[in-house]
């Protein structure tokens, strides 16, 4: 597990099958990784399955059998911000073919096959960034081992204009047209609060209140963050505590109000220090 950002980043990794103990917390300070191995019970009869948990969305999906795969075949890959892609490379150390099926969960029908002789690899590089805003969601299963499985799911950070959650409608980089003429939305410039906000409701139309559950949306660029939730919960307001463990919730909030669609959203300037947001009726 390598943290090659600038913060401090915690994992979890939790067994899916084959024993029940964990799951086993790490911390990996910025700059530096961490390993660890495990022996599988008897029982297991070779059998794995484990599952590593990062921020903002990271998993690492690791299944198979000790003994029929072991060091045969396996995946290797690799984050590039600068480009915006996942670089996948497909190994077969073995001594016969194997045949390899990607599959992309972001882009529908999106699937990968190779074949590969043995004591070869191959690359392929998955541009997440201008696929699918960052995200990416990735499968690898072959022929030679049924139990064999590798999940690749996350967000690219490159610094630039992102969204907060995994897009519904990938690619779509819908703009939204405000009903509040006073407060325009369709900004000429990409990569603002403003654009934000705009693809937050887009992700997430907003019918009425029988038929769209309440939640509270948040994304964030620059220097401003943006709260969106939907307009039939106008009756509601936006509160703030910066703890949950002594909370003191107040409504005075440094915000600019504006309508996008049926959202109401709050647009408030960002700040050093943590703090939680609820929607109180």
């Amino acid at each position: 597990m390598t943290n090659a950002g600038a913060a401090s980043v915690h994992f979890a990794i939790y067994p899916n099958a084959a024993r029940s103990d964990g799951p086993w917390p790490y911390d990996a300070p910025l700059g530096t990784s961490v390993m660890d191995a495990f022996v599988q019970p008897a029982g297991a009869n070779g059998f794995y399955d484990f599952t590593c948990y990062g921020p903002n969305g990271f998993q690492r999906r690791f299944a198979g059998n000790l003994l029929w795969d072991c060091g045969q075949v396996e995946i290797a890959s690799q984050i590039n911000p600068t480009d915006g892609g996942v670089s996948l490379t497909l190994l077969n150390s073995g001594l016969h073919a194997v045949n390899f099926t990607v599959a992309d969960h972001l882009n529908a029908g999106a699937l990968w096959s190779a074949s590969l002789p043995s004591a070869s690899a191959t690359n392929r590089v998955y541009l997440a960034v201008a696929n699918n805003n960052g995200w990416y969601d990735l499968t690898v299963t072959t022929d030679a081992d049924t139990n064999f499985l590798r999940h690749l799911a996350g967000h690219v950070e490159t610094g630039a204009f992102s969204f907060t959650e995994i897009p519904v409608i990938v690619g779509n980089t819908l703009t939204v047209a405000t009903n509040n003429p006073a407060n325009p939305t369709n900004h000429a410039a990409t990569g603002s609060i403003y654009t934000v906000a705009d693809q937050l409701v887009a992700q997430n139309p907003a019918a009425a209140a029988s038929t769209n559950s309440l939640a509270l949306l948040i994304g964030t660029y620059g220097t401003n963050c943006a709260l969106v939730y939907p307009g039939w919960a106008s009756n509601y307001v936006v509160e703030f505590s910066p703890s949950l463990r002594l909370p003191v919730w107040t409504t005075n909030l440094p915000a600019t109000l504006i309508t996008v669609s049926n959202f109401n959203v709050l647009i408030l300037p960002q700040t050093n220090s943590s703090g939680y947001f609820r929607l109180r009726q």
